[in-house]
């Protein structure tokens, strides 16, 4: 068992978060999504009883740019704030949210709780400074990488439309 985990945390569920962007994405990338679920074995061999692993998928298929429409998410963050959990599990801790105030927002519910956030790097006590910080970064990172998409997206728009060949669907 790794040091970070106590009993305190045993005691309490784990929750396994899945999601990926797009519907498309949940079916041809099949192999993102089973890695996500192996993540219950993961918390099982950390040392949750198999009876305290949840499992929170409905949110496959559905953007983290936003929390609007993703109803595990908010499950999540209330089953958090009510110090129901003890490590909220997730392939990449960027899959909780793209939004800089959401996942903040988990962050900040996961310290006051003492809930860990556990991914493939690592596990993370958010009242610890230095994983704060390390996670941090993460959100961080998920919010620049959007950035840069947007602006690939953008650019390429950009450039099919000096060359007259952006076509604008729904319009004739």
């Amino acid at each position: 068992m790794n040091s970070k985990i106590r009993t305190t945390h045993l005691e309490r569920r784990a929750v396994v978060y899945l999601r990926q962007s797009t519907p498309n994405q949940t079916e041809l990338h099949r192999e993102s999504t089973d890695r996500q679920y192996a993540l219950a074995e993961s918390a099982l061999s950390l040392g949750w009883d198999k009876s305290q692993i949840s499992v929170f998928d409905s949110d496959l298929g559905k953007s983290g740019q936003t929390t609007t429409g993703r109803e595990d998410f908010h499950r999540l963050m209330a089953a958090v704030g009510l110090g129901e959990v003890g490590a909220v599990l997730a392939l990449e801790a960027s899959r909780f949210s793209r939004s800089q105030a959401d996942w903040h927002k988990l962050l900040d519910i996961c310290a006051l709780t003492d809930t860990l956030v556990i991914d493939h790097d690592g596990i993370y006590d958010p009242n610890d400074f230095n994983d704060r910080v390390i996670l941090g970064f993460k959100g961080t990172w998920s919010h620049t990488e959007l950035h840069g998409m947007r602006l690939r997206l953008q650019g390429a728009k950009l450039n099919k439309a000096k060359k007259g060949a952006l076509h604008n669907r729904g319009m004739s």
